[in-house]
């Protein structure tokens, strides 16, 4: 019997809790509520435009045509451009 005792002690213990844990839950939700609109605008106006400008500089990219992936050469060739020019003096 002693046993069944400690259960039930165990399961009013557990009813508490959740209570506590309820009203938690609903604080939380508040709080990001109240924050979503500024995650929303840090992902639509940071987040993202610095992963798409990341991706198109891997590409040959012009507006009429799909993007075609040509990996660092960008940087290769804007590295010599950047040196062909200081060499002539321009």
């Amino acid at each position: 019997m002693a046993d069944a005792g400690a259960l039930r002690g165990a399961r009013r213990s557990r009813s508490r809790r959740a209570g506590r844990h309820g009203n938690l839950n609903f604080k939380n939700a508040a709080g990001y509520a109240f924050i979503s609109p500024w995650l929303l605008g840090f992902f639509a106006f940071i987040i993202i435009p610095v992963i798409t400008s990341g991706y198109y500089s891997f590409t040959d990219y012009d507006i009429l045509k799909s993007p075609v992936f040509v990996g660092i050469q960008n940087f290769r060739s804007s590295g010599n451009w950047v040196y062909y020019e200081t060499k002539e003096g321009r």
